[in-house]
């Protein structure tokens, strides 16, 4: 396909070439049609304006080019702010009357791609909705405090001294993929999957010159097993936990912080460790001990861990796609062989071998802007999904996207087919030209015009306007039955006033003295007629983008937020302000108890 573009890039500037030699360097078109080698007649179009110089052969386009490019970065920019559409999505938003079905088929869609090689359909990530708020203003606070933490605690040229560690979860029978199989019949391929649904996460460390600690595994359970080692045959040095759902709690990280974080430490103080602003990292009694040894825990943008955690950022993606590998050539050496609790550390090792070394760790704190310090690896494309939290009011393509082809006006050559010009005209006298004979063809006759002014007299002068543009165009109003009434009976007696080619052509004589007043197809442009840079303004009322609506009234959560810096001073006053807060109120509580059973027992 890309050399097929490439030669038609080719042949454009061929003609290019080759009109500028006949406009400026005064060739006459066969001098130049013969210097180049291309078509005298073809040429002699091109130079005399009547098709345009980078023509494609084959019938023209639906949409002109200008049209194209703005539906092109409309569904770029769709993309980037987190609603990108899948093909279907998309062909129902290209629907146009020339069209069958009045939908676009693939045909179109594959060419549509071709002329458009700055989109491809591409495989979509999931993106939480409170993640796809964040802004790039809550992305500047939050780098504006921690670039104050790091300068105020002597840690902006010692990366060894920055750690970060985050829990994944991960799951026993890894996934399936792709596979070689037979291309003679449809059926898809099975593949055998050994392993429980159950899932282990693991809790890596590490720190911005690539150095880590042993993992820590967490186990789902109610107690510790005395029947097997779930650690043999796993990376040295590394701890577990048990925890009800194998999901990170409070107590499973003050262990973690105090029997395997702290002990493995080097001496050099201080230190300080990212992590996210889960609940479970969250508790006074963590913070104290921390802060005994030398350890300031500083709290990662909340809900932009995807952004700024160097875990998410750049270790886990190739941490899951090599355990999905090691999962895939476990089951085909053992497939009589599950992967479970007991042997789960056995096979990870791999994994971890693969994916701890410090050339992608140091990446991770790169590519999250951690250190070297940098703003700027968070771009505004990163946070753009968080345009369509900003406001409640929709923005239509026209006013947002960049691109001077989107602001360029309709031009005047525009004009559509015969249909629309009567559309424009004879809708808006109110009046329809009686049927008249023409040579040649046979009219068929409706009486449906009173039906269709009693309709078109209730709508309001603005909805009437918008249909009537609507139909010019050439463009649907999906989920309007009244546009679509209004349309039929339109058709309908438009059948009676302007009649339709039903028997023998026009004779050359005819064609030539006869003006032509029915139409060979509707609400097709004429492709004579279009302008290349022409954009319908149809379009800004079709490509939008969407908005989230007003929820200024929703009840706010009134819980106190913690400082980022969670184990400065007055992170620690307000934690002990909640727990002095919930030992009273639990006082109170039992106080009532007690008065209630006195109560009781005086009677």
């Amino acid at each position: 396909m890309a050399s097929k573009n490439q030669a038609i890039h080719n042949r454009s500037e061929t003609y290019l070439n080759a009109m500028k030699d006949v406009s400026e360097n005064g060739l006459s078109v066969r001098e130049a049609a013969n210097k180049w080698g291309v078509p005298k007649s073809t040429l002699h179009d091109r130079v005399s304006g009547k098709i345009e110089y980078d023509r494609r052969s084959g019938q023209p386009p639906i949409l002109t080019k200008a049209e194209e490019t703005h539906i092109a970065e409309w569904l770029i920019e769709m993309a980037e702010r987190g609603f990108g559409l899948t093909k279907d999505e998309f062909l129902d938003i290209a629907r146009r009357t020339p069209f069958t079905n009045n939908r676009p088929g693939n045909r179109w869609y594959r060419s549509f791609m071709t002329r458009n090689e700055n989109i491809r359909l591409r495989n979509a990530r999931p993106l939480e909705k409170k993640r796809a708020k964040i802004s790039a203003a809550d992305v500047d606070q939050w780098f504006t405090c921690y670039e104050k933490f790091v300068n105020e605690n002597g840690l902006a040229n010692r990366p060894a001294q920055i750690w970060n560690c985050d829990e994944s979860g991960f799951d026993l029978q890894g996934r399936v993929g792709k596979v070689i199989g037979p291309a003679s019949t449809k059926e898809k391929p099975y593949k055998v999957i050994t392993g429980t649904k159950e899932h282990i996460s693991l809790l890596p460390c590490f720190n911005a010159c690539g150095q880590w600690m042993p993992p820590y595994i967490l186990l789902p359970g109610k107690r510790i097993p005395n029947t097997y080692n779930p650690l043999e045959g796993g990376v040295p040095g590394s701890a577990f936990s048990v925890t009800e759902k194998g999901y990170m709690d409070t107590p499973a990280f003050y262990m973690w912080l105090a029997n395997h974080f702290i002990p493995q430490l080097p001496p050099v103080r201080p230190v300080v460790l990212l992590v996210d602003s889960h609940d479970s990292h969250i508790d006074l009694a963590t913070f104290e001990m921390a802060k005994k040894n030398g350890i300031e825990i500083f709290a990662l943008l909340k809900n932009a861990t995807h952004l700024v955690q160097p875990a998410d950022v750049g270790l886990f993606g190739a941490m899951k796609q090599s355990w999905y590998k090691q999962v895939r050539i476990y089951s085909q050496q053992n497939p009589n062989t599950d992967i479970t609790k007991k042997n789960f550390c056995s096979v990870f090792k791999t994994t971890w071998e693969d994916v701890m070394r410090p050339g992608i760790l140091i990446d991770a704190f790169r590519k999250s802007g951690i250190y070297p310090l940098n703003r700027a690896q968070i771009t505004d494309d990163q946070v753009k999904p968080s345009l369509v939290y900003a406001n409640s009011t929709t923005a239509t393509a026209s006013s947002q996207v960049t691109s001077s082809l989107l602001e360029q006006p309709c031009s005047s050559q525009s004009a559509p087919c015969s249909v629309s010009a009567h559309i424009s005209t004879a809708e808006s006298s109110g009046t329809f030209p009686p049927s008249s004979p023409v040579p040649g063809v046979t009219t068929v006759t409706n009486s449906t015009q009173t039906a269709f002014s009693v309709l078109d007299n209730t709508l309001e002068i603005p909805v009437r306007d918008k249909y009537r543009q609507r139909m010019e165009e050439g463009y649907d109003l999906p989920g309007s039955p009244v546009f679509s009434a209004r349309k039929k009976l339109y058709l309908l007696q438009s059948n009676d006033n302007f009649p339709h080619i039903i028997t023998s052509p026009l004779s050359p004589e005819e064609t030539s003295t006869t003006p032509l007043t029915a139409p060979l197809s509707i609400n097709i442009p004429s492709s004579q007629l279009l302008s290349s840079e022409r954009v319908s303004p149809v379009l800004s009322e079709i490509l939008v983008y969407p908005s989230a609506s007003d929820n200024s009234n929703k009840p706010k959560n009134n819980k106190v937020k913690l400082p980022n810096f969670m184990t400065s001073e007055s992170s620690m006053k307000i934690l002990q302000d909640q727990k002095l807060k919930k030992a009273r109120e639990l006082a109170e509580k039992q106080k009532r108890l007690r008065e209630r059973e006195e109560k009781r027992e005086a009677k």
